[in-house]
């Protein structure tokens, strides 16, 4: 029976981010065919599959402290402090002597501050996406001296990025896109979603717009969709409604709450549950890399989709199947068609949840997953 190793910089449940979301689809394909450890922060123990070991790294500010000091000193970006600052020797301490087949370390960052080659035979790390590329779209939109910090950072993610591409026996990211930071030589694994059966209840929500709200490039979309093009919808249809949800609402947006047909629900729970109450996707998505999770939520939702270019980013969306928009003014009008077209908006829909349904059933993710660490394992 194989025995899996997966390490995680933050505890994957409930999945809220693409880092908790890939580690807790590692531990669900891999603990269908073996033995799984999981290294990472505390969480609620309820949450932890049944079968799957919790070994706490705990985070402390004296670690912080230090692992902020020693990316300075070591070159390393900033970023990878975020990880630093867990007590990771003391987690492994506790399996020291044990020993793995593989071990998944989920994003790079984790992996200054940890020596798998001692527990695992094989080191795989999914990086999700090239943060690196992430960095630059900030360092772009920044101005000042926030410019040149996010370009250093940038700058050192790529080096590290290489290195890892270098030692690791597989690298993972979310799509095509993403491998050329790597040198190529990352495997592609796409998020997938699970297959909920749809049901005829009434869609009360004409649109919605979702995510991590304190992250900034959701941040950015949220407030471009209140400030250009919710207000162009209200001026055709006023009696329309739109949901943002999602955990971290700054005031910004939350001071929309009540106004205008808006709701602002900040967490957001059962985000399955809630987008088939919606008629609508409006992602006046900007920035951003990697895979948009949001688009096959939306399709998977049954809901009929209107985007910037960038909400369509790392998947092979079919042409036809959304409201593609160039401009705020556009996505403004995409939408008004959509809610006055009912028709329309349904053919959209069935459209999306059939692609989703073909090429990112998570299921298949999963099998895409296992038999990944069965070559890597292999040799």
């Amino acid at each position: 029976m194989m025995r899996a190793l997966v390490v995680a910089p933050r505890f994957p449940w409930p999945s809220t981010t693409g880092d908790r979301l890939r580690a807790a689809e590692w531990i669900a394909a891999l603990s269908s065919a073996g033995e799984v450890t999981l290294v990472a922060p505390p969480g609620l123990p309820p949450l932890v599959p049944r079968g799957v070991r919790h070994v706490v790294a705990v985070p402390s500010g004296a670690g912080a402290l230090a692992a902020g000091l020693s990316t300075v000193a070591r070159r390393l970006p900033l970023h990878d402090a975020l990880a630093g600052r867990l007590d990771w020797s003391g987690a492994l301490g506790a399996i020291r002597g044990e020993r793995f087949d593989v071990a998944v370390c989920v994003l790079t960052r984790t992996l200054p501050w940890i020596e798998t080659r001692a527990l695992a035979a094989r080191t795989l790390v999914d990086a999700v996406d090239a943060l690196s590329r992430s960095r630059e779209e900030r360092a772009r939109r920044a101005r000042g001296p926030v410019r040149w910090f996010w370009r250093r950072e940038a700058r050192l993610t790529r080096e590290r990025e290489r290195i890892v591409a270098r030692e690791a026996d597989a690298v993972v990211v979310v799509g095509e896109a993403e491998r050329a930071p790597f040198d190529g030589r990352a495997e592609v694994i796409p998020v997938g979603v699970e297959l909920r059966p749809l049901d005829d209840s009434a869609r009360d929500i004409d649109c919605a717009f979702w995510g991590r709200l304190g992250f900034f490039a959701n941040r950015d979309a949220a407030e471009l969709l209140l400030r250009e093009v919710w207000p162009a919808v209200r001026a055709s249809l006023p009696a329309s409604r739109l949901l943002l949800a999602g955990a971290d609402a700054p005031v910004s947006l939350l001071d929309a709450h009540g106004r205008d047909g808006i709701e602002v629900l900040s967490p957001m729970e059962d985000r399955a549950r809630l987008l088939r109450r919606v008629r609508v996707a409006v992602l006046p998505v900007r920035f951003g890399t990697g895979q948009s999770v949001k688009l096959l939520e939306a399709c998977e939702a049954g809901l009929a989709v209107a985007a910037l270019p960038a909400a369509l980013r790392g998947v092979s969306f079919p042409s036809g199947a959304a409201e593609a928009c160039e401009t705020p003014a556009e996505l403004a009008a995409a939408v008004v068609r959509l809610l006055r077209e009912p028709a329309r908006a349904r053919e959209l829909a069935a459209a999306g949840r059939a692609w989703v349904a073909r090429d990112y059933d998570r299921e298949k993710t999963r099998a895409r997953m296992r038999e990944l660490v069965e070559r890597v394992i292999g040799g």
